[in-house]
């Protein structure tokens, strides 16, 4: 009887021992190719499996929603959900949000898709001559978001953009994401050979953050661990399953908080 006690006992203490550090992320995901591909059936890429990693060595499990970027991000300043994979950023934003990562750093290029042959877009200040479509709540680039002159029409996808883009709504559609334009127009069974890009485009570098929630309580051990995964160079064998050139990071730099 004495030992049947003592092993209830230890099995309440296991148990309570895993409620106390066990937990669920809320993290909202999107389609955005390659690093998070959703389909009807699947959700998959670099980012999630390094997310489903990095909950693991924490003693969490992630719990994934689709979402589109401006509803998850305004669901994540409300405390709604706990990380949001691929948030640039910014002055705003790290006033109502905190950072994770980074997991490296991206080269890429603000680019403009347009269908008539009449725009042209050669330099920055050639923008201020159309109405260009954006989407609601993107950051592009400092001086293209902050510029006042210039005309923005917002929509919510890639898809509502390009329809309008298509039916003459803008002139050009400002692109950050390249690769998830051509499969838009794919799935939408879109004419691609009526668009092009314009000669002008913005380089970009922007830290690979998960935006977080504020003063998230793991946020001291979920930095740690990302950091652990980034040096020991298992988010960049994450990449490489998929055969995806890794964000770059310079160990001389180390992690850059985001913060300002």
């Amino acid at each position: 009887m004495k030992s049947f006690k003592s092993l209830s006992i230890l099995s309440i203490f296991i148990a309570f021992h895993v409620c106390v550090h066990a937990g669920v992320l809320k993290v909202d995901v999107r389609h955005r190719p390659p690093e998070m591909v959703i389909t009807q059936d699947t959700k998959e890429g670099p980012l999630i499996d390094i997310l489903n990693a990095l909950a693991a060595k924490t003693d969490n499990t992630v719990k994934l929603s689709e979402r589109q970027f401006r509803a998850s991000y305004m669901q994540l300043v409300k405390g709604n959900i706990d990380l949001l994979p691929r948030t640039i950023c910014t002055p705003s934003r790290a006033k109502e949000i905190d950072f994770l990562g980074p997991i490296g750093y991206q080269d890429k290029f603000v680019r403009f898709f347009v269908k008539s042959n009449d725009v042209t877009i050669n330099e920055f200040s050639d923008l201020a001559r159309y109405k260009i479509g954006v989407k609601k709540g993107t950051f592009y680039f400092d001086e293209f978001n902050n510029e006042i002159n210039i005309r923005k029409i917002e929509s919510s996808d890639d898809t509502s953009l390009i329809k309008m883009l298509e039916k003459d709504r803008f002139d050009a559609m400002a692109v950050l994401d390249s690769k998830s334009v051509e499969e838009t127009l794919k799935k939408e069974n879109i004419d691609s050979s009526q668009f092009r890009f314009a000669k002008y485009q913005k380089e970009i570098n922007i830290g690979n953050y998960f935006g977080m929630k504020k003063n998230h309580p793991l946020k001291a051990s979920l930095q740690k661990t990302v950091e652990e995964m980034v040096l020991s160079g298992e988010v960049a064998k994450a990449y490489k399953q998929y055969n995806l050139q890794p964000p770059k990071f310079n160990t001389d730099i180390g992690f850059i908080p985001c913060s300002f």
